[in-house]
């Protein structure tokens, strides 16, 4: 399952959000994520990329996408019996994805697309 979180414009610029979702979850499944996993897409700016690339990574500049795993380290994340397992967040900045779109000559929704697998994997 992928939970997206867009801005209130975003809604307007991306043609196809349920492709996002589409995608997000081939990459899981070519990544070999367990079935019942989860994740959040966050499609933010990129002031806030620079933040968190700044405060997690020491870079003080933004850059396009932003992956935070819960499955680092030795030790799996716990979860319930039942429940999902949370594998994390993808951050990816539409602003900077709507530049590098028109950079290379193709739309949005493949840039967005292809974010989103680097971010996955």
């Amino acid at each position: 399952m992928i939970q997206i979180h867009l801005p209130d414009p975003a809604t307007e610029e991306i043609s196809d959000i349920a492709s996002l979702t589409a995608v997000g979850e081939a990459a899981l499944s070519l990544a070999k994520a367990p079935e019942n996993c989860s994740l959040t897409l966050i499609l933010s700016d990129d002031a806030e990329l620079q933040r968190l690339n700044r405060e997690y990574l020491g870079i003080d500049a933004p850059t396009d996408v932003l992956a935070f795993s819960t499955q680092d380290g030795d030790e799996p994340f716990v979860v319930a019996p039942d429940s999902q397992d949370y594998l994390g967040d993808v951050i990816v900045s539409l602003p900077r994805a709507t530049a590098q779109a028109a950079e290379m000559g193709h739309s949005l929704q493949q840039e967005l697309d292809l974010l989103i697998v680097h971010g996955v994997l």
